[in-house]
C-alpha cells in the first residue's frame, strides 16, 4: 500500500531503507533532489549505504557524506568529479546500455529506487517527468520505490506510466528541477565543430553527447534541414535546434517526427520546451541504446566528445 505525505521534513527514510542497501536514482534534470538531500541528512541513522548516481548536482553526492555513504557510477561527471578526485568513487567498467541488466538483476541489483515524478494525470498514473533511462527499468525490480512528486516537473510524454501501487512512499514537494546549463564553446571547440558539422547531411538522425563540443556542433547545424534526434540525453543544444526548426524528424526511418531521449540535462528553458513540445518523448535505455534500433535509423550520426584516444582506438570520454 502506498504511503503519501506532504513535504520531505516529516519523512523517516529508516522505515524504508535498510543498512547495506543499494539506493539508485535518476540523473540530470530527473534527479530527485529532495530525496537525495534527505538521504544525506539521515545517513548516520540509516547506517552504511551504497548509492548509484549518474550525472548529479545533489549536495548528497559529496566527499563529506562518505562517512556513511559510498558511491558507484558509470561516470565521473558533475558532482561525481570531486568524488573521483578524492578516490572515493567506484566506476563501473560497463557499457551504459548494460545498466538496466546490472541494476535490475545483478550483480548490482537496486534495493531502493528514488524517482522524481510530475503530478498524476487524469487516470491517476504518473509520467516519468524528465528521465526514463535506467530508473524506468527498475520499477518492479527494486524492493522499495520512493517518489517525490514535484508540481514543477512537467509530464513529458513517454511509453512508461507509473501506477500508484508501484510506489511505496509518495512525497509531495515543490521546487525547480536541477539545472545543467551549457558552458560556452571556446575557439578551438568551435573550429572542431565546424569540421564535424560539414560531415552531417540534411535529414540525418543524430545523437548528441554531453560536453561543449557536441553543443558547439549543434550551433553549427542551424542551416541544416529535417534533422532527427535519437539520443540517450538531450541538452540545451537540442532545444536550440528544435526552436530553430532544424529538427523536424521528417526523414527518420524509426519514430518519425519524434525526438527520442532517455533523459534531459539542461536549463529551465529545456524543461519548459519539453513541457509544451509533445514531439519530445522519453524512452528507457533498453530502447535508446538498442543496437537493432540504432542500426535501423536512416543516416544515423553519433556526435560525442573525448579527452583521450589511445593507439588501439579506445576512447576516454
Amino acid at each position: 500500500m502506498t504511503t503519501e505525505v506532504s513535504g520531505i521534513g516529516s519523512v523517516d527514510l529508516g522505515r524504508y531503507i535498510r543498512a547495506g542497501d543499494l539506493v539508485v536514482w535518476g540523473q540530470g534534470c530527473a534527479e530527485p533532489l529532495s530525496l537525495t538531500e534527505a538521504l544525506a541528512d539521515q545517513r548516520a541513522q540509516l547506517g552504511g549505504l551504497r548509492c548509484f548516481t549518474g550525472i548529479s548536482q545533489s549536495r548528497a553526492v559529496s566527499v563529506e557524506n562518505c562517512d556513511h555513504l559510498s558511491f558507484v557510477s558509470y561516470s565521473a561527471a558533475g558532482a561525481n568529479r570531486a568524488l573521483g578526485d578524492a578516490g572515493v568513487l567506484d566506476i563501473l567498467p560497463v557499457h551504459y546500455s548494460e545498466l538496466p541488466q546490472i541494476l535490475g538483476y545483478g550483480p548490482l541489483r537496486a534495493d531502493v529506487l528514488f524517482l522524481s515524478l510530475p503530478p498524476a494525470g487524469p487516470d491517476g498514473t504518473f509520467g516519468l517527468g524528465l528521465g526514463a533511462d535506467y530508473p524506468a527499468t527498475l520499477i518492479g525490480r527494486a524492493r522499495t520505490v520512493i517518489a517525490e512528486v514535484n508540481d514543477q516537473v512537467p509530464d513529458v510524454r513517454g511509453g512508461r506510466r507509473v501506477r500508484p501501487d508501484e510506489i511505496d512512499l509518495l512525497v509531495h514537494v515543490s521546487r525547480p528541477p536541477p539545472e545543467h546549463p551549457m558552458a560556452p564553446a571556446r575557439g578551438i571547440e568551435d573550429a572542431i565543430a565546424g569540421h564535424i558539422a560539414g560531415l552531417v547531411p540534411d535529414g540525418a538522425t543524430i545523437q548528441l553527447g554531453i560536453g561543449s563540443i557536441p553543443s558547439a556542433v549543434a550551433s553549427r547545424l542551424r542551416s541544416h534541414r529535417d534533422l532527427g534526434i535519437h539520443s540517450g540525453v538531450i541538452t540545451d543544444a537540442v532545444a536550440d535546434l528544435i526552436e530553430a526548426g532544424v529538427v523536424t524528424g521528417a526523414r527518420k526511418s524509426v519514430d518519425p517526427g519524434i525526438v527520442v531521449t532517455g533523459f534531459l540535462m539542461g536549463s529551465a528553458r529545456l524543461v519548459a520546451l519539453a513541457a509544451r513540445d509533445h514531439s519530445i518523448e522519453l524512452r528507457d535505455t533498453r530502447y535508446t541504446h538498442d543496437p537493432v534500433v540504432l542500426a535501423a535509423q536512416r543516416q544515423f550520426v553519433a556526435i560525442n566528445s573525448a579527452t583521450e584516444v589511445d593507439v588501439t582506438g579506445q576512447v576516454n570520454s
